[in-house]
């Protein structure tokens, strides 16, 4: 069964509430506990603290067309403050870290941020051009 996120959020809120109130140390919770590392947070507890508490968006912030998968940190400052994130599909968050880098384009020589790791030509007209050159130049060679 598929949860929506009002449906998730209300039933940690109760789960929340059922733990504290039979819980001995429930004065005991986030911010009070002597656990609590505030901005010294390893990084995947970071993530794990963001996924929870941020509101999440049905669409990624960037495209606004797929559902958003990963929260990813925009500037590059690790801390709890929600300006720092946004929520993005994994195609977005891959080009933003440019995990795959920037690359200049084959067709017209513009430099632009890599969507996937062999990613060569920078939109879809510079794809068609190429697949239109590509084409002729298959059927001269099946030609002779």
């Amino acid at each position: 069964m598929k949860l929506s996120e009002t449906d998730r959020q209300r039933r940690r809120e109760q789960m929340t509430r059922m733990n504290l109130e039979n819980n001995p140390n429930k004065d005991q919770w986030g911010c009070k506990n002597p656990s609590w590392k505030g901005d010294d947070v390893s990084y995947s507890g970071l993530h794990l603290w963001i996924n929870d508490h941020m509101p999440r968006p049905k669409f990624c912030e960037i495209c606004n067309i797929k559902r958003p998968e990963e929260a990813a940190n925009i500037t590059g400052i690790y801390n709890r403050d929600f300006a720092n994130w946004k929520f993005l599909c994994r195609r977005c968050h891959m080009g933003t870290e440019a995990r795959w880098g920037n690359a200049f384009c084959d067709m017209c020589s513009k430099e632009f941020v890599k969507t996937s790791p062999n990613s060569r030509r920078c939109s879809k007209e510079c794809i068609r051009a190429f697949n239109n050159e590509y084409a002729r130049m298959f059927r001269r060679k099946n030609k002779s």
